[in-house]
C-alpha cells in the first residue's frame, strides 16, 4: 500500500491499494457463496479502496485515507455499501 504524493524531485508517485478478503470456502462439491453480510462488507471495504486510489491529493500526510477524519474516511464506503 502506498499514497499519492509529489516527490521532491517532482515525480507522481501513483497510489497502490490492495483489498484482502477472508470468505469462506468451499465445502465438498459446493462452491463458496457469499452471504448478503459478505457483499455488504465487500462493497465497504471497496469504497475505502476507491477513496485511495481516487484521491488528488498531491500531499503526502493527508492524500487517500492518511491523516484524513474518520468521517471522511467512512463517507466513500457506506456510499458503496449502500
Amino acid at each position: 500500500v502506498r499514497s499519492r504524493w509529489l516527490k521532491p524531485t517532482g515525480e507522481q508517485q501513483l497510489p497502490v491499494a490492495q483489498l484482502v478478503c477472508n470468505f469462506a470456502s468451499p465445502v465438498g462439491d459446493k462452491p463458496a457463496l457469499l452471504t448478503h453480510d459478505d457483499v455488504i462488507t465487500l462493497f465497504h471495504e471497496f469504497g475505502h479502496g476507491l477513496h485511495h486510489m481516487l484521491t488528488q491529493v498531491n500531499d503526502l500526510g493527508v492524500s487517500g485515507i492518511s491523516g484524513v477524519e474518520w468521517d471522511a474516511v467512512e463517507l466513500p464506503s457506506q456510499f458503496m455499501e449502500n
